[in-house]
């Protein structure tokens, strides 16, 4: 049974390592449109190294899944355009 949740685990790590490269990716693709390069590059790119780092040292932990979460939480904060508006 371990052995079953471990490999869901693992799974999920891998979809959510890849969700984070997608994202980045993305970010690239609107970055000209929207002029925020340096976001893109900083944020994007922190989210999608930390996130596949963890994957690799941290492969089905629960320290792994709490890092992805502060990480897409972090992101979602940074891009918010409420938090924009104050100029």
């Amino acid at each position: 049974m371990e052995t079953y949740i471990s490999n869901i685990h693992r799974e999920g790590d891998r979809i959510m390592s890849g969700v984070a490269w997608f994202l980045f990716v993305l970010s690239l693709c609107l970055a000209p449109t929207y002029g925020t390069w340096s976001l893109a590059l900083t944020v994007g790119l922190g989210l999608a190294v930390t996130s596949t780092a963890a994957a690799v040292v941290l492969p089905a932990r629960r320290t792994n899944a709490f890092v992805k979460r502060d990480d897409f939480y972090g992101i979602c904060r940074s891009t918010d355009p409420a938090d924009a508006r104050h100029d």
